[in-house]
């Protein structure tokens, strides 16, 4: 268990110091406007770039003011739509803003987008969205409040990770995939309920929640990873699911209670 754990923090550690560019391969392709692929071009604080889609997307944020400030993102520039945040888009100002209008123009959010913003503490995903990538909000460790989109697949790994004021989440009866070490260490987490869309939730999904009193799950059938409630409280945490499931496996298995929902 120990080697298994070993890796598993290593693989997360290397998720977490991962790049923050994301590479286009457009080549610099012409587009309308004369604005290339690849371009980065200014609006106002934000920074911008076409994205794959030939809409834009927001790819930096330069504020650097003495007050925290809620930023607005625009739904679209010189009449084109922004339809993503681009990976590690608000790093630069991670610790310089305290909430964030995204519009319902917005289809993705790239990895490490929010990585290390301090000082967020609610979010609201418009159901535009349909997938949340790596690392998205990892450490935002003010976070309380998260709104999920009713039309995401996927929530990435290491997406909340670290996001250790988040009290509730409700997982959408559209996602598929949890990743891997999605929820880690969010130890204000007090229950969650795993919709009956889920057919993947990776290794350590909620690893460290601390707080978790219960954990049900709709979804019988599905892939369950490694290590996914351990450092849990197991004096506390409650398992419900089918009976004769993975879900049961794993709570027989590593010693946590069980229910028959």
């Amino acid at each position: 268990m120990k080697k298994l754990l070993a890796v598993t923090l290593a693989a997360l550690l290397a998720l977490s110091v991962m790049g923050c560019n994301k590479d286009e391969e457009d080549g610099g392709a012409e587009i309308e406007n004369n604005v290339a692929a690849g371009d980065v071009l200014e609006h106002g604080d934000f920074e911008y770039s076409v994205n794959e889609q030939g809409d834009y997307e927001i790819s930096g944020y330069n504020y650097y003011g003495a007050e925290k400030k809620k930023v607005e993102i625009p739904a679209e520039i010189d009449g084109r739509p922004v339809t993503g945040i681009g990976a590690g888009a608000f790093k630069k100002a991670a610790n310089n803003i305290n909430g964030v209008v995204i519009p319902s123009s917005v289809t993705y959010i790239d990895e490490f987008a929010f990585y290390g913003c301090t000082a967020l503490t609610e979010v609201v995903i418009p159901d535009s969205v349909t997938e949340i990538g790596m690392g998205a909000f990892k450490d935002c460790s003010s976070l309380e409040k998260v709104t999920l989109s009713a039309t995401l697949t996927t929530i990435g790994d290491a997406c909340f990770m670290g996001c250790k004021k988040l009290s509730a989440v409700t997982v959408p009866a559209t996602v598929k995939t949890i990743g891997m070490g999605a929820f880690w260490n969010c130890t204000a987490l007090e229950s969650i309920t795993i919709p009956e869309s889920v057919t993947e939730i990776g290794d350590a999904a909620f690893y460290c929640c601390t707080g978790l009193k219960t954990a049900e799950f709709l979804a019988n059938e599905l892939t369950l990873g490694e290590i996914v409630f351990n450092g849990c409280n197991q004096e506390v945490l409650v398992i419900r699911g089918a009976k004769d499931t993975a879900i049961q496996k794993y709570a027989t298995d590593w010693g946590f209670k069980f229910e028959i929902r």
